[in-house]
């Protein structure tokens, strides 16, 4: 009778023990872990190019001791591994030279990150490319972000919102070396 007793009790301990999910983890790639990854391995201040364009209109400074990493954080943003979205979006990879092409495309027009590429170079990323859109009843904007590690990065934005001209805007940031 003990005997039953006992394994009656195993039995609703081992009912209530935590069930451990397997096959969650991500073979997304995450923007976020490169940022933090970057920000440790790299220097925050830098010398850089910084020339912004307004519709056009090149604006050029050399800036000496640039804060860059606040800069880099913002790419964090654009991360597209969450579980909620790896069931959202297309991956394609393609073997490069001395390394790979990682795409990830939006299968759903409602996803405001449309696209991530990713190309690594001797197992390091050494580009990274996001597409952007934000639609809504006032304005219509499209983003691009290309960031090269290693350079620097360029954000294109173009804007067409409703009481207003369309415009574009781009920034670049060369580190200087």
């Amino acid at each position: 009778m003990k005997c039953w007793i006992y394994l009656a009790v195993l039995a609703i301990l081992c009912s209530c023990a935590p069930i451990e999910e397997q096959g969650t983890q991500s073979a997304f790639f995450s923007m976020a872990d490169l940022v933090d990854q970057h920000l440790q391995g790299s220097d925050s201040l830098v010398d850089v190019v910084k020339t912004i364009t307004v519709d056009g209109t090149p604006e050029r400074q050399e800036l000496k001791a640039y804060k860059i990493n606040r800069d880099i954080q913002g790419f964090a943003s654009l991360d597209i591994d969450r579980p909620a979205l790896w069931e959202k979006y297309q991956v394609d990879t393609s073997k490069l030279a001395d390394g790979e092409r990682v795409f990830y495309q939006a299968l759903a027009d409602d996803l405001s990150i449309r696209s991530v590429e990713i190309i690594t170079e001797n197992g390091e990323v050494s580009r990274v490319r996001t597409l952007k859109r934000a639609n809504t009843f006032l304005a219509d904007v499209q983003s691009e972000y290309d960031w090269v590690p290693s350079m620097g990065y360029t954000i294109l934005r173009n804007e067409k919102r409703l009481f207003a001209d369309p415009s574009q805007h781009e920034i670049t940031v060369e580190i200087q070396r």
